[in-house]
């Protein structure tokens, strides 16, 4: 048995999450407030340095809002992360979108 918990490590454009009884579910960024962080979700950091801001932003037409992370720390061993706290599953099949927007040593995102 497999357990899920959501976890975002950069700019996120929206998830899709099915659950195992073919149920599905999805959650994007469109009514959280621009330049704040979202609803739902905790924040940390892995690493050494600041742990990061997280904040709300008005991406492109077609992406609508997007979360991102805008603390340019140039810490070495550094990863901030975004937790979403809304959601357990099992046998969870999960996509999430990603877009490097900046940064010099990293430009990485991924779900953990």
């Amino acid at each position: 048995m497999r357990y899920a918990k959501c976890v975002v490590v950069a700019a996120s454009v929206c998830a899709s999450v099915v659950v195992a009884i073919g149920q599905s579910s999805k959650f994007d960024f469109e009514k959280d407030e621009v330049g704040k962080p979202p609803k739902g979700f905790s924040f940390a950091l892995t690493g050494q340095g600041k742990p990061g801001v997280w904040i709300v932003k008005k991406d492109d037409q077609a992406h609508g809002n997007v979360l991102v992370q805008t603390d340019a720390d140039k810490t070495d061993y550094r990863f901030p992360v975004a937790v979403y706290d809304g959601f357990t599953g099992k046998d969870v099949d999960l996509s999430v979108q990603f877009k490097a927007i900046s940064g010099r040593g990293d430009q990485g995102a991924g779900i953990v």
